[in-house]
């Protein structure tokens, strides 16, 4: 029978002191656990293809840092006993010192009788236990027929696991992350808190029994007499393999480390100098930051033994430009596995040439957690980087490290505690620096508001005064310019007016001069008939000596003008003489007109002779 389950918050149920919540998923669909995964740790973490080894995944949901160890297909036919046993075994390392909850997820479609006792199996290598720290988590079946009518539920695998399960499941559809954790905090209360304590144990290669519990190769309380004895204990941690030969040689003055570009070494190796005659042992570590959690933990145990009873001076190879926070935390980790006091024995080595006052920050941190502590390997003075771990041995009074032990289940209470107050510490600490620095931009701000605010009021004023002055002096243009345009207009009447009077009286002047000269024409032509007429008459009379009579004369009041034209002066002389009746003019000669005159019959004519440059219209008035 099913037991109903009251939907309550997770605060309730999970301790407070509780440092994190470890969950194992378990199932027959890689895909559907993977989407579980994700939504519980409320991002895409677990990728879409399948590994074939289990997957150990950190995270913090709402107010507790919870751990998700994803494994690969358990219920697979095909899977060997051998491979069974060695992914049970990796998922409990995973899961150290136990997992709280083991969340099956099923597909009920595809759930056979088969997987449920490979299923059952597994838990049962886990435990006595594990089934009162299980959790159902029945997928939404692929077919809407089958998912509507909830059939499901009646088949026997399924329902069997429910039962084994004591009825503790949930269903995938319609699921809020809040009733989830609800549920994995009703098994942790019901559990007290406690987890699955994992006894599995494997035969080792000799034949001797040896749990899976890490246990300390070298012990704690070795005397600290005898470890002085042993002179100086180096180790060098860094991802460089060439780098770390190169200065393992250089600390012992000998070439005991070859460099393998094509294989590097995947465990510690050790070598031995002298300096001062005291002993002095290096160890050179693989590269660290590369390995498992598990595999950390296994070199860190081959370090200690091959300087026991532990080192004492640690150096950290570090190149500055490619080191980066997550180095830096890595490091971190694996350093605390020789306790608290670890970074007192520490000196950063770096492997580049720069100015330390142009570190970056996960540098800087670094160099602060190990008290500033720190030597260039292009320095290449071995007198001075053996003083400098001399004297850092003697700040630590010779003392060594060791490999910190598993931590009871009181001190690990009190450390949460203590990580816990001191991350509230640090974040009220922040919060009050942002309200600070919140209040002094909101006060800034202000200020500077403020500012603008009377900077615009000027400038609006200025505006609205420019603004008057320019509608003014757009209005007197545009008045100027009316006057203007009525001025032109009334100038460009007045002009049209006279223009048309002016071609008017051109017109009447041409009309009267054009009559004038043809008047003109007539009367030259009449008197250039006589004058030609007269001088042929001249010509013949000087040809025969005959004097010509000289021609009567009808009195009259009138006086007689008479014009000579033509180009002789002999000649036009000559018609004078004649027509006057003298020997000599009395006229112009040359280019000068003359009027000379005679008597005839008391009223003499008046002749007027014409010099040949000289264009003259005449009018004989009679």
């Amino acid at each position: 029978m099913e037991v109903p389950q009251q939907r309550t918050s997770s605060y309730e149920f999970i301790p407070p002191n509780m440092s994190e919540l470890r969950v194992v998923l378990l199932g027959n669909s890689w895909s559907q656990r993977r989407v579980v995964g994700n939504f519980i740790l409320g991002g895409a973490v677990f990728s879409t293809e399948e590994p074939d080894c289990c997957v150990r995944v950190s995270g913090r949901c709402r107010w507790k840092e919870i751990v998700l160890i994803n494994t690969p297909d358990l219920l697979h036919p095909n899977i060997s006993e051998d491979k069974l046993t060695e992914l049970i075994e990796t998922c409990v390392r995973l899961s150290d010192p136990g997992p709280h909850v083991f969340l099956l997820v099923l597909q009920p479609e595809d759930f056979t009788e088969e997987q449920r006792l490979r299923l059952q199996t597994v838990l049962e290598d886990f435990g006595d236990q594990s089934f009162e720290h299980s959790l159902v988590l029945i997928s939404t079946p692929a077919k809407e027929q089958l998912a509507s009518s909830e059939s499901y539920m009646e088949d026997p695998p399924l329902k069997a696991m429910m039962k084994t399960c004591r009825f503790r499941y949930v269903k995938q559809k319609n699921l809020e992350p809040l009733e989830l954790w609800t549920r994995l905090g009703q098994i942790v209360k019901e559990n007290n808190g406690e987890h699955v304590s994992c006894d599995l144990s494997e035969t080792g290669a000799d034949g001797s029994h040896q749990t899976l519990k890490h246990q300390l190769s070298v012990p704690a309380n070795m005397d600290p007499a005898r470890a002085a004895a042993r002179g100086l204990r180096i180790v060098l941690f860094g991802k460089n393999e060439e780098e770390k030969t190169t200065l393992g040689n250089f600390i012992t003055k000998k070439n005991y480390f070859q460099f393998r570009n094509i294989s590097p070494a995947k465990h510690c190796e050790d070598a031995g100098g002298a300096w001062k005659e005291k002993p002095v042992t290096v160890v050179k570590t693989p590269d660290m930051f590369s390995l498992s959690v598990q595999g950390v933990r296994e070199e860190m145990k081959s370090c200690v033994s091959l300087c026991p009873p532990g080192p004492n001076v640690l150096l950290l190879l570090v190149k500055p430009s490619d080191f980066t926070e997550e180095n830096r935390k890595t490091l971190k980790f694996i350093l605390s596995l020789l306790g608290e006091d670890s970074f007192k024995h520490s000196m950063i080595i770096s492997t580049y040439r720069h100015q330390w006052k142009e570190t970056s920050v996960s540098v800087n941190k670094l160099l602060q957690d190990c008290d500033g502590r720190h030597y260039n390997m292009f320095t290449n003075e071995h007198k001075v980087l053996m003083e400098k771990i001399e004297d850092m041995l003697q700040e630590n009074k010779e003392s060594f490290l060791i490999l910190t032990a598993e931590k009871t289940k009181q001190e690990k209470q009190e450390d949460w505690e203590r990580k816990e107050k001191e991350w509230q510490e640090n974040q009220s600490r922040e919060i009050e620096r942002i309200r600070q620095e919140e209040e002094e931009k909101q006060k800034k701000l202000q200020e500077e508001f403020k500012q603008e605010r009377e900077k615009y009021e000027i400038t609006r004023k200025s505006n609205q005064i420019n603004s008057k002055l320019v509608q003014q002096h757009e209005e007197e243009m545009q008045q100027k310019e009316e006057a203007h345009r009525k001025e032109f207009n009334l100038l460009q009447k007045r002009w049209n007016q006279k223009e048309k009077e002016l071609k008017e009286e051109l017109m009447r002047t041409q009309t009267q001069l054009q009559q004038e000269i043809n008047k003109n024409k007539k009367q030259i032509a009449a008197v250039d008939t006589v004058v030609k007429k007269n001088m042929r008459e001249e010509v013949s009379s000087e040809e025969t000596s005959v004097s010509l009579p000289v021609p009567r004369v009808k009195r009259c009041a009138r006086e007689l003008r008479i014009m000579l034209f033509g180009k002789s002066e002999k000649k036009k002389s000559a018609l004078e003489k004649l027509l006057v009746g003298k020997k000599e003019s009395e006229g112009f000669e040359g280019k000068q007109s003359g009027a000379a005159s005679g008597e005839r019959n008391r009223k003499p004519p008046t002749v007027v002779k014409l010099p040949t440059s000289s264009v003259c219209l005449w009018k004989c008035c009679l």
